[in-house]
């Protein structure tokens, strides 16, 4: 009886080690859940450094996690970023490519940074940037952006009849 009493013990005991671990695997993923859950409601909400702290927790830690929740993830953090006013910042880490950017729209890095240039005041730089997009080379999402921003670089340059022109083709 003592000897069964052990291995019954034991068989419990792996069990519940067993069962930890699932518990843990399900832990975390309902916890990179919730770090993108808070990461968007405080982007929504204008909560930027509680944003990019839950953003870059999810995205240093998700890397198993689906390609679309990693994209909104990295888009939401660039959001962050702006919405601190960190166009520097911004412009450094898409000059470093980190590995957690890969997953998004085609033409995201190239919005943001004409974005960043524009807000530096860089208006001719980011101009060039943007005066090459067309249907191939961005997301059909970001493309009325990138327009409203080349106009609105246009305008800053002075050249207003060819932001008019931009800003007169979503009238259109």
């Amino acid at each position: 009886m003592g000897i069964m009493n052990l291995k019954t013990r034991l068989v419990i005991i792996a069990l519940s080690v067993s069962a930890c671990g699932i518990a843990t695997a399900q832990d975390k993923t309902d916890q990179l859940r919730q770090q993108l859950l808070t990461g968007r409601a405080a982007v929504e909400n204008g909560f930027f450094e509680t944003a990019r702290t839950a953003l870059k927790a999810f995205l240093t830690e998700g890397t198993e996690r689906p390609a679309a929740e990693r994209a909104e993830a990295a888009q939401l953090y660039l959001r962050a970023l702006s919405g601190e006013t960190k166009f520097n910042e911004l412009l450094l880490l898409l000059d470093e490519q980190p590995a957690w950017l890969a997953d998004n729209p085609r033409g995201l890095h190239r919005f943001w940074r004409a974005f960043a240039l524009h807000r530096t005041g860089k208006n001719e730089e980011a101009a060039t940037l943007l005066q090459g997009f067309d249907e191939r080379s961005m997301s059909t999402v970001l493309r009325p952006r990138a327009l409203r921003l080349l106009a609105t670089c246009m305008l800053a340059l002075g050249n207003t009849q060819e932001a008019g022109r931009l800003f007169s083709a979503f009238d259109a």
